[in-house]
């Protein structure tokens, strides 16, 4: 009997208005769509995915320098009085990858003749975190990217001979690239 009390309450609610039936159907079909929401497959989760991979992806030690050598020129000859110029870099070695890693460690107490002495054995196993790519292949996590360490900055330009352009390269090429001032040699170009 109630229940018959609350479907007429509701349709004579919805046959004196027009605009509270069309509230109702729209907050029926709002409702619809977000249960029909979480059957579908996410498109935002597969972009962040593919961002991921391609920013952790390697980049090769030739493309690094080129990167570095064209920051830097571009760097260079913005400032006052340098002119021409060219750059090079080099590495001291290539970059390094550091993958994620989970531990395990077990303790073991030995107790000697008559409790005097004790020893204590430690173990440690550590085994990389592994996740299935799109393909079904197993790779190992990569925690992160260490750029390779710059080992020296040559720098040709026409302003070498004014004492206070090369102070200028030299502060701006240290500060930019966070090494210390005998890594980089700045010298003037050939005409």
């Amino acid at each position: 009997m109630k229940e018959a009390k609350t479907f007429n309450w509701l349709d004579s609610l919805t046959k004196s208005d027009r605009r509270v039936r069309w509230i109702l159907i729209l907050g029926a079909v709002g409702i619809l769509l977000i249960v029909a929401s979480g059957f579908l497959p996410s498109q935002g989760q597969e972009e962040v995915s593919q961002q991921d991979a391609q920013a952790v992806q390697e980049i090769s030690s030739d493309d690094y320098v080129k990167a570095m050598e064209d920051r830097l020129y571009d760097l260079v000859t913005s400032i006052e009085g340098v002119g021409r110029a060219k750059v090079m870099v080099t590495l001291e070695s290539s970059g390094e990858t550091v993958y994620a890693t989970e531990g395990k460690s077990n303790s073991n107490l030995v107790q000697g003749e008559a409790g005097a002495s004790q020893k204590v054995t430690e173990s440690t196993e550590e085994s990389y975190i592994l996740v299935e790519g799109k393909d079904g292949a197993k790779q190992a996590l990569v925690s992160k990217q260490l750029e390779p360490p710059i080992k020296g900055v040559v720098i040709v330009c026409q302003g070498a001979q004014d004492p206070v352009v090369q102070e200028r390269v030299l502060q701006s090429v240290t500060t930019a690239l966070g090494i210390s001032s005998s890594k980089v040699c700045i010298t003037q170009i050939s005409s």
